[in-house]
């Protein structure tokens, strides 16, 4: 259960929620639970970008309201140490946690825990997951979700109603109508299903058309896959497709998939966070994503931009 300053003690539970599926399901678990001891809960979306915004916005609403107010915050990473300063004074003085499973910057956990807000940041889980084990939810639905976030997080592999959310909300404009259809406790509601209907035929068909853009390009001993992808379509759809045709990526260190104004890194073989981080991103090991250097690199470029990446990488941590 939870510790320190407890949500237990928020009569009315403020979510601030990242938008992917794990984020979504993390903020369906928080009100569920909210509403089980009969606390009312309000949704407020947010990217990470936006998140300065949103959580000022949002404590200052809480703190007008009578009662005791409290705020989590869920999937959503810190950028900098001076913007943990500031979530910090906004957070101060009431119930609040913070659930996330990316990179922080050093001495970020510390200061929000300095004000007082509870931190179940840890890489090994997924945000959804954070929650449910800190809120002791171990029921079969709460489990069920828990693994649809870790299935779309994962990208894992076979087929999973993580990949058709992953299409639905790609075109879904608020994803609050997501949040609420898994509080209702609908797995998969009607409406989701009408959606995925009318935009799946065009989403797989850019999808397909992605995954055939493959090229791999090999420079001072390391490979790179580059695949140019459409805009609209998410790596993972296009990691099942390769897969399914019989790619493996051990075959390259890195695989680049390049959007119009970014890079999304993948690697089962090196820490694509250090590639990631030296062009302005962030993410996981085996999982990060970057702006794009510009849009006039060509395959070739990118692929030789990060295949140096690589060997800066590798010997930093071999001096390490």
């Amino acid at each position: 259960m939870l510790k320190g300053i407890s949500l237990e003690k928020a009569r009315r539970l403020y979510i601030i929620f990242h938008g992917d599926l794990d984020g979504i399901i993390g903020a369906a678990l928080l009100a569920r639970w909210a509403e089980s001891r009969g606390s009312r809960w309000e949704l407020h979306h947010s990217t990470v970008r936006a998140l300065p915004r949103v959580v000022r916005s949002v404590a200052n609403r809480a703190r007008s309201m009578l009662g005791r107010p409290g705020v989590a915050l869920v999937d959503l990473a810190i950028q900098s140490v001076s913007d943990a300063i500031l979530y910090s004074r906004y957070l101060r003085g009431m119930p609040a946690a913070w659930f996330d499973h990316h990179p922080w910057p050093e001495g970020a956990a510390e200061r929000l825990l300095e004000a007082g807000v509870e931190v179940y940041h840890y890489r090994d889980m997924v945000s959804a997951e954070l929650v449910a084990r800190a809120l002791g939810l171990s029921d079969e639905y709460s489990v069920k979700l828990v693994e649809v976030a870790k299935a779309d997080d994962t990208c894992e592999p076979g087929d999973s109603v993580a990949d058709r959310w992953r299409i639905v909300l790609r075109s879904l404009r608020d994803p609050r109508k997501a949040v609420e259809a898994f509080i209702r406790g609908e797995l998969w509601p009607e409406w989701a299903e009408k959606l995925y209907s009318e935009t799946a035929p065009r989403y797989l068909e850019e999808a397909e058309r992605s995954a055939s853009r493959l090229h791999v390009y090999e420079h001072d001993g390391r490979r790179v896959a580059v695949i140019l992808m459409e805009p609209g379509v998410d790596v993972c759809t296009v990691q099942k497709l390769l897969w399914s045709r019989g790619w493996d990526p051990e075959r390259v260190d890195v695989e680049i998939y390049v959007y119009p104004r970014a890079l999304s890194l993948r690697s089962v073989r090196v820490d694509v966070s250090c590639i990631a981080k030296k062009l302005g991103g962030g993410g996981h090991k085996r999982a990060a994503g970057a702006p794009r250097p510009s849009q006039s690199m060509g395959e070739a470029q990118l692929a030789r931009l990060v295949a140096n990446l690589v060997g800066e990488c590798v010997e930093g941590d071999a001096r390490q």
